[in-house]
């Protein structure tokens, strides 16, 4: 019988512990943080993807490595976020947990079961090919590829969680694991900075703030801008090219069209000004309040 190495609650303490630090998702990943010699190795894995090695040589020995079996058995082992230890204060195969696949690990749980209405904090969560671990509150914590290339949180089945959800197969009791009742953990919501207008971060691409493609377009994905609106950008900054100037003229106006779920504040706050400053360049608002679909407002 595998000895007993945390309960539940800590073994989920320790996997959003994870999630808190810089993490990537790479094949082959246990919890090793990426200076030089791991980085190297890692790369080497990857002689066949010309992004994913790119992806890897852009962290720093601050960013944690996981696929998403390896982030289970590296918090089993003892991971502790050590970007001084080889796998990140993690022993490889301690504990009795042997270095197998998420197939291996189900294959090992008890319990093992395919209703989710019984599921526990703490549990294994498994789909072919990839897993998992409840964490209370329809949500589980993974390492992907999928969304962020890191340790995430996620919905549940029916659970969708910031626009993310799967269809797990099965879910069992880790035997290295005390399952005991805990309260469900339930995360704070990320707060999402807020994006500068298109035509703002134009020019902070004219001015080469943003360096050159492909870096260019990966720095404005990672801040959220789509590629749709990556294109957008890139039609303004030829713009900007042509005219030969490196700042807007001073009395060209910025308009924004309110959609759904938009009020002064956001908006403000999303195009660098205030409410007030809004109002100001908007006499006909009379009740900052009271905006409306379609309503074009100059924000600057």
């Amino acid at each position: 019988m595998a000895k007993k190495i945390m309960t539940n609650s800590d073994f989920i303490s320790r996997l959003l512990a994870f999630k808190n630090c810089k993490t990537l998702y790479c094949k082959g990943g246990i919890g090793q943080p990426l200076y030089k010699a791991n980085q190297k190795r890692l790369i080497e894995q990857y002689a066949y993807n010309k992004n994913r090695r790119s992806m890897i040589e852009s962290k720093d020995c601050n960013t944690f490595a996981a696929d998403c079996c390896g982030l289970v058995k590296a918090v089993l082992w003892g991971w502790c976020g050590k970007t001084s230890a080889p796998y990140g204060g993690a022993t490889y195969k301690s504990n009795e947990v042997p270095d197998v696949t998420e197939k291996g690990l189900i294959d090992l749980c008890v319990d093992v079961n395919t209703n989710f209405k019984t599921i526990q904090p703490g549990e294994f969560v498994w789909l072919p090919g990839h897993c998992g671990v409840y964490i209370g509150d329809d949500l589980v914590v993974e390492s992907t590829p999928k969304w962020t290339n890191g340790v995430l949180i996620s919905g549940i089945n029916e659970r969708v969680y910031e626009g993310r959800n799967r269809i797990w197969t099965k879910h069992g009791k880790l035997p290295w694991v005390s399952y005991e009742e805990v309260a469900p953990v339930q995360p704070a919501e990320p707060i999402v900075p807020a994006k500068k207008n298109l035509d703002a971060v134009a020019l902070d691409v004219y001015k080469g703030k943003y360096g050159n493609e492909p870096n260019r377009s990966k720095k404005l994905q990672a801040e959220g801008y789509s590629k749709e609106e990556i294109k957008k950008i890139q039609s303004k900054v030829d713009e900007l090219a042509n005219a030969g100037t490196t700042t807007p003229k001073k009395n060209s106006a910025i308009y924004y069209t309110v959609k759904s779920g938009d009020n002064l504040t956001a908006i403000a706050r999303r195009n660098g000004t205030t409410v007030l400053a809004i109002l100001k360049l908007n006499p006909q608002i009379k009740n900052a309040n009271r905006i409306y679909i379609g309503q074009k407002i100059r924000v600057k």
